[in-house]
């Protein structure tokens, strides 16, 4: 391996458990990223690209995150509690276990998503689709 690929790898190493909350940091490239239970609560991180990054039990909580995609990444254990996740992808990701609780899912795609044990209590659901996706509530609490 070259120089420049063991620094890659090393700093995709490093930045796992880093604590990246209340930040500004929009259009942010993160993908293939390694970085499990990292914390980016109440951070702006609208219209990032997350592809196929391991963010298990990472922490998003009030966190703007619209317009980011993370298809094909494993969120599994992630805690979007009140997050922003208008138009979101999450297409063929893995979200085992992922609390949605309060969150905004406006127009969001879990298009083949793995959601079992996800929790959506009072989550904001408009437009948002479920096609072929694993695990779907069958009914969804509605906020009054």
């Amino acid at each position: 391996m070259t120089s420049a690929l063991h620094t890659l790898l090393g700093l995709t190493r490093l930045l796992r458990f880093v604590n990246l909350s209340n930040k500004d940091l929009p259009n942010s490239n993160y993908a293939f990223f390694n970085l499990k239970k990292v914390r980016m609560n109440n951070s702006n991180l609208d219209g990032s690209n997350m592809r196929r990054t391991d963010f298990r039990q990472a922490n998003f909580e009030d966190a703007s995150l619209k317009n980011v995609d993370f298809s094909g990444g494993n969120l599994r254990g992630a805690n979007f509690h009140q997050a922003k996740l208008n138009n979101a992808y999450f297409n063929d990701a893995d979200l085992r276990e992922v609390d949605f609780t309060g969150a905004d899912l406006t127009g969001a795609s879990f298009l083949r998503a793995d959601l079992r044990g996800a929790r959506f209590e009072k989550t904001i659901i408009n437009e948002t689709v479920f096609t072929d996706a694993v695990g779907v509530p069958k009914r969804f609490e509605l906020i009054v």
